[in-house]
């Protein structure tokens, strides 16, 4: 479920940001783009985003990291109810006690470090499983 706006709260993102997109009445893998045609427009303009899923993994979130940073700007909130076990690395990252740290600033450049990393590659992960991490810790999931 995504959400455009706080019930009893005067916010910029209300009803018409959705309405002002040319959303087609279904979304199916394989027929269109999901990514740049559903989830990055819907993310960008919610407050709200709530997933049950059977699989998560933290890669998941750089898919969206367009759709994500302006979500973040928005005080956006992300729950999920996810049926398969973290990776060591995912739990160690929400288990982690930092301290005072500037959340929205550390999620920021996570976002820009994998932005433009080969995703294939080990600090792509470490950097997907820190961005979950501060995530929770910033209590934005």
């Amino acid at each position: 479920m995504l959400c455009a706006s706080r019930p009893g709260q005067n916010s910029p993102l209300t009803a018409a940001a959705f309405r002002s997109h040319d959303w087609r009445p279904v979304y199916r893998t394989g027929d269109q783009d999901l990514l740049n045609d559903f989830y990055v427009p819907a993310l960008s303009r919610s407050i709200k985003y709530d997933r049950a899923v059977g699989y998560f993994s933290s890669k998941v979130l750089t898919s969206s990291l367009r759709g994500l940073a302006p979500f973040l700007e928005n005080q956006g909130k992300i729950r999920l109810v996810i049926g398969h076990p973290l990776t060591p690395k995912e739990f160690e990252e929400i288990s982690r006690d930092d301290g005072a740290f500037d959340p929205k600033r550390k999620i920021l450049e996570l976002i820009d470090s994998l932005a433009v990393s080969d995703e294939h590659s080990r600090s792509f992960n470490d950097h997907a499983a820190a961005l979950l991490g501060c995530l929770v810790r910033a209590e934005l999931m």
